[in-house]
């Protein structure tokens, strides 16, 4: 098989291969290409075939938002979160998660607490009484995503009296 590639208005020959997988490589990100592979064998190559785009996957995008975060356990000063990974991971491996919290009381920025390689995480240094909100970001080697959808406000509250959920 015989992997062909269009710039401008001409086919640019990629490689060959014997296999129905073709890696191509230095291409440029947001350019968009178009592709033809032709079937070769013994008794000749075949009539090119134009692999559209749209059937190709997303390949260096970054990933799409995780889900948003759930508080399953807790203390005074920190809160357990864990939340679904995105479905899109923008064509590479899903690398970690950014963890961002911010007081519940309408002014407060978001602040990264921290990073984790893992779709649960601690969130540390809360203040007792406090409301809190929790949002993640999920990383691939493109790049960070947008945002989840903030967590449910939340009391950080000893675990001897109920943790409040709004």
């Amino acid at each position: 098989m015989i992997i062909f590639l269009i710039s401008a208005t001409r086919y640019t020959t990629l490689g060959r291969t014997k296999d129905t997988h073709y890696v191509a490589t230095e291409l440029e990100e947001d350019v968009a290409y178009e592709f033809r592979v032709r079937a070769c064998n013994a008794e000749g190559d075949g009539e090119p075939t134009t692999i559209n785009h749209r059937h190709l996957p997303e390949i260096n995008k970054v990933p799409g938002k995780p889900g948003t975060p759930d508080v399953y356990d807790w203390d005074k000063d920190w809160a357990e979160l864990r939340w679904a990974p995105p479905v899109n991971d923008g064509g590479r491996p899903i690398t970690g998660f950014v963890i961002e919290k911010r007081k519940k009381d309408g002014v407060a920025k978001w602040i990264k607490i921290g990073e984790t390689p893992m779709n649960e995480f601690r969130a540390p240094d809360l203040d007792e009484g406090e409301e809190y909100e929790f949002r993640v970001r999920a990383v691939n080697s493109v790049g960070l995503s947008e945002p989840s959808e903030p967590s449910k406000g939340c009391v950080a509250r000893s675990r001897k009296s109920k943790f409040t959920i709004f």
